[in-house]
């Protein structure tokens, strides 16, 4: 199901955000975007070590939901 691999996919991204504030110890910044548009959407997920100014970790996706 669509549904099922969404909150696994979730679940692994949210477990590795974790673990990048546990084992960094520096500041880091967490930018989630939903943008919205009908029945698409397309998630942002972005990770800035603000000491060095380089991003950690990003993903993007995009996801439409048939009628």
């Amino acid at each position: 199901m669509k549904g099922e691999s969404y909150f696994k996919t979730l679940s692994f991204q949210v477990q590795y955000i974790i673990d990048w504030f546990l084992v960094a110890k520096k500041p880091i910044v967490l930018i989630f975007l939903r943008l919205r548009r009908g029945l698409s959407y397309v998630d942002a997920w972005l990770l800035l070590d603000i000491s060095f100014g380089k991003t950690i970790y990003s993903h993007c996706r995009f996801y439409e939901w048939n009628r």
